[in-house]
């Protein structure tokens, strides 16, 4: 049972593959919307990773005395786990950014801001907002904007290599 596609029409079969056609790039657009809002989200939570993989996971007298107080028995097995993948992917993208940094400072002036705009934002211990670096820069906050959004999709290529080109199109 099904359908034969010799036994549709022209019409039928061009408009079957119009939608299948609009339907995949929705798909790869929600793909490379993923990639950049998991750079984004990386990004914007690394101050707390960052002190996430500083500390580590059970404290055994802590432990011990919840446990008899309780009965309950903590695992922090599973915990150690998350912990070791958030050291993992810190030491991945601190290298990541290392790289991006030396790729910056050989580059133009606005390469350069395109970093600094970053690190400020995200990497460095104080908190900017982009309305703190228009002074800074003497540039509108549109402009430090588009070099936050600039530098995130360069940094997604870096963590995602050849994918995050194939997102934006630059390959097929």
């Amino acid at each position: 049972m099904g359908i034969d596609i010799k036994d549709l029409e022209p019409e039928t079969a061009a408009t079957i593959t119009r939608i299948i056609i609009k339907e995949q790039q929705k798909l790869e657009k929600k793909e490379h919307d993923r990639r950049l809002r998991n750079t984004m989200m990386l990004l914007v939570n690394y101050r707390r990773l960052k002190l996430h993989i500083q500390t580590e996971p059970g404290d055994d007298e802590l432990t011990m005395e919840y446990e008899e107080k309780n009965g309950v028995v903590i695992r922090f097995d599973e915990i150690s786990k998350y912990h070791a993948k958030s050291r993992a992917l810190i030491k991945y993208l601190d290298k990541i950014l290392k790289v991006y940094k030396v790729e910056c400072e050989e580059g133009s002036d606005a390469d350069y801001r395109k970093y600094q705009v970053i690190n400020k934002l995200y990497l460095t211990p104080h908190k900017y907002r982009l309305i703190d670096l228009q002074p800074i820069y003497d540039k509108d906050t549109s402009t430090l904007n588009k070099d936050k959004l600039k530098a995130i999709e360069d940094i997604s290529v870096m963590l995602y290599g050849v994918e995050a080109l194939l997102d934006k199109g630059n390959l097929k």
